[in-house]
Formats: structure tokens, C-alpha cells, sequence
């Protein structure tokens, strides 16, 4: 059977879903502040690494003397930069041990910056602090696409927000933000839609219409209903997002490339390639003003900008804005061998077909599916040929190759 090649993924096809990462800066500098005030009652050498920033150091240390201060603050400060490095194992241990020492910790008594916390005042800051750390292990293990651990410890986070700080908190907004994007990437879309609108309407009412994190919420429920298939709904949010951006970031921003290339992929999807060049186009254009020509959201888009072309048919503008190397451009020749077999003209189909041979052994490997759909095409044609010696030779490599294929795989994924 003649096999047709869709595009292959894409690491760039999307400009990545919107994840708030870091928690409100005045909420935590209010945290940390009470954290190390309580560190400074307990152990005044340790207070010091803290305030020399030496957290690795204060995290090392307080394990080893049992200071659940210590733990709670430097474990979960070294974590984060252990998580910003992509050291994720190690970072969702350093998470553990930070969770460890805040429930450890007695709450007492603290000086704070405008007047003293009583002790059921700091048992609250020390539960949001523990709603902190588990936010950031989410994001530790979202990191690693392990998205069900990711929502288990969301959950654990939103119940303490909600009791401590209440529905409309910023901080429960976050964790609303990142459930969405857990779900949306476990395929949930509709999960996925539910959290973002519960994150929108925080937002919305806390920040204002116009906000950049309104923008962002806006972005994340257009790449769901795109992924839904609900395209016209997907554009509607995106111009939402694309005015708040032009209006709080400017026409130049990355963040405004964004949400041109997503625009582009919706229109692309509904088949209208006219539209999606041009939205593709506005987004390079910013790209490679902003990033330069290297970074990895250009070869995003002109991926794109090479699909839709192919998809119009325009082949050669296609090959012209891929390069002669890239696996789609081998999609592109397969194709066009397809298209001449149904003409009758088997041997320009041949050239086509080993010209997509040739890329894909080079970029994908010899064990990669997309061969053995060109040897089984290959085939195909050289038995329309009456050239029967030629036609199993192809059809025994693609046997190999899909052996191969099983034998892989079952190795990455016992």
C-alpha cells in the first residue's frame, strides 16, 4: 500500500503553553524574611549562610544539625536553582528535605518588618511557605513529564492556599495556571480549559484586563481549543492575548511572536495558508530581531512557514525555506513521488522517493518508521515496473526496518 507522510512533529511546531514559574515577589520576599528570622533565633552561624546567600552550604548544614530552619530555607533555595539547571532528580530531593524541615519547624513569636507576627500569624506564614515548596516540586516534576505527580503535589499546594489565603489569591490563581498546563499536557483539554478559566477569572479581577498574565491565560486556552479542534475558538483567544501584548509589551516583543506563530498554526489547521504565511512571517520578523537568527523559535517558524507552503502545494518554496536537509522537506519529495506513480510516470516517482530516502537515512537513522515507508512506496512503484527482484528487495528492508523499529522502541519503552 502507497503510504502518504504527514508532517513529522515538530519540537517547535508551538510556541510553548504559557507556566507561571515563579510565585508573587512581594508574598514571597515576606515569606523568606519571616523564614530567616526564625533561622536567626535558633542558629546564628546558620543565619549567617543564609544571608551570605550560601545555600547550598545552610542546606548541607542543616542536615546535618537537624535545623528544620535551616532545611526549609536552604534546601528549597538550593532546589530551585538545582530546578533552574534541570537537575531534577536532585532538585525533587532537595524539595523533600525542604518540606521535611518546614513541618519540623516551631512556630513562635517573630519580629517582622512592620510590627511582631504572633505565633498562630507565623503558623500561617510557615503553611504557605510548605504551599511554596510543593508548588515548585509541580514544576520539578512537570519538567520531567511526569504531569500525574505534578497535579498530586498542585493539589496538596492549592488546599493550603485556599484554607490560609482564599479563593482569589494570586497564589491559588497560579496553581489553577498550573494544573491547566498539567492537563493539557496529559491530553485533557477539557481539564485543561477548566483551570485556565478558573486561574482567567482571578486574574481578571485582581489585575485587570490588560495585564500580561491575562494575556498568557488567554494564549493557554487557545492552544487547548486549537488542540481540540475548535479552531475559530482558538483565534478568538489568541487576538485576545495579541492586544494585551501589543498594548503592555509592544509590537516587538518575543511574547507578541508568540502568539503570531500560534495564529498562524490555527489558520493553518482550518487550511487557510495565505493567512497562516502571514502570521508566520510577522513572528519571524520579530524572532530574528529580538533572538537573532540561531535561536531556536526562528527554526520553529520557518519549520511552519516551509509546512504551509507545502501544504499549498508550493513545493519548491517549501524546500527553499526548510533547507535540502530537513526531515519535511523528505516528506515534501515523498509526496511529490506519490503524486507522480499516480500519473503513470514510475520513474520520476522513483527519483522523488530516493531523494526522501536519502534525508531521512541521514537525519532520522536507518531504523526510523519514515524509511520503511519509502522502501515499502519504493516497492510499490518497482512492481508497477514488472520489476519484481527490485520490488522484494524494498519490501524486505522495510520488514527489517519495522523489526528494527519494535526492537527499539521496546528497549526505550519496556
Amino acid at each position: 500500500m502507497l503510504m502518504l507522510l504527514s508532517a513529522l512533529d515538530s519540537t517547535f511546531a508551538k510556541i510553548d503553553i504559557v507556566l507561571i514559574v515563579l510565585s508573587d515577589i512581594v508574598f514571597v520576599h515576606k515569606r523568606f524574611y519571616i523564614l530567616r528570622e526564625l533561622l536567626r533565633q535558633r542558629d546564628a552561624e546558620l543565619y549567617s549562610l543564609a544571608e551570605d546567600e550560601r545555600y547550598e552550604e545552610l542546606c548541607k548544614r542543616g542536615k546535618e544539625k537537624n535545623i528544620a530552619e535551616a532545611k526549609a530555607l536552604g534546601c528549597s533555595l538550593y532546589a530551585s536553582v538545582l530546578s533552574e539547571a534541570f537537575k531534577l532528580d536532585e532538585a525533587i530531593g532537595m524539595y523533600e528535605v525542604a518540606l521535611e524541615g518546614v513541618r519540623g519547624i516551631e512556630a513562635r513569636e517573630v519580629e517582622g518588618e512592620r510590627r511582631k507576627l504572633s505565633k498562630d500569624e507565623v503558623k500561617d506564614v510557615l503553611r504557605v511557605f510548605e504551599a511554596d515548596v510543593y508548588n515548585d516540586l509541580s514544576l520539578a516534576y512537570y519538567y520531567k513529564g511526569d504531569y500525574d505527580r505534578a497535579i498530586e503535589h498542585y493539589n496538596k499546594a492549592l488546599r493550603i492556599y485556599l484554607k490560609v489565603l482564599g479563593p482569589e489569591n494570586l497564589s491559588v490563581a497560579r496553581v489553577y495556571w498550573g494544573l491547566g498546563v498539567a492537563y493539557h499536557n496529559k491530553g485533557d483539554y477539557d481539564k485543561a480549559t477548566e483551570y485556565y478559566d478558573k486561574a482567567l477569572k482571578i486574574y481578571l479581577k485582581a489585575l485587570g484586563s490588560e495585564h500580561p498574565k491575562v494575556a498568557g491565560v488567554y494564549n493557554n486556552l487557545g492552544l487547548a481549543y486549537s488542540d481540540k479542534g475548535d479552531y475559530d475558538r482558538a483565534i478568538e483567544y489568541y487576538e485576545k492575548a495579541l492586544k494585551i501584548y501589543l498594548k503592555a509589551l509592544g509590537s516587538e516583543h518575543p511574547d507578541v511572536a508568540g502568539v503570531y506563530n500560534n495564529l498562524g498554526l490555527a489558520y493553518s489547521d482550518k487550511g487557510d495558508y495565505d493567512r497562516a504565511i502571514e502570521y508566520y512571517n510577522k513572528a519571524l520578523e520579530i524572532y530574528l530581531k529580538t533572538l537573532g537568527p540561531e535561536h531556536p523559535d526562528v527554526a520553529g517558524v520557518y519549520n511552519n512557514l516551509g509546512l504551509a507552503y507545502s501544504d499549498k502545494g508550493n513545493y519548491d518554496r517549501a524546500i527553499e525555506t526548510l533547507g535540502s536537509e530537513h526531515p519535511d522537506v523528505a516528506m515534501v519529495y515523498n509526496n511529490l513521488g506519490l503524486a507522480y506513480y499516480g500519473k503513470g510516470n514510475y520513474d520520476r516517482a522513483i527519483e522523488y522517493y530516493n531523494k526522501a530516502l536519502k534525508i531521512y537515512l541521514k537525519t532520522l537513522g536507518p531504523e526510523h518508521p519514515y524509511v520503511a515507508t519509502v522502501y515499502e512506496n519504493l516497492a510499490e512503484v518497482y512492481e508497477k515496473k514488472g520489476d519484481k527482484k527490485k520490488a522484494e528487495e524494498y519490501r524486505k528492508k522495510a520488514r527489517d526496518t519495522e523489526v528494527n523499529v519494535e526492537r527499539f522502541r521496546g528497549c526505550l519503552f519496556p
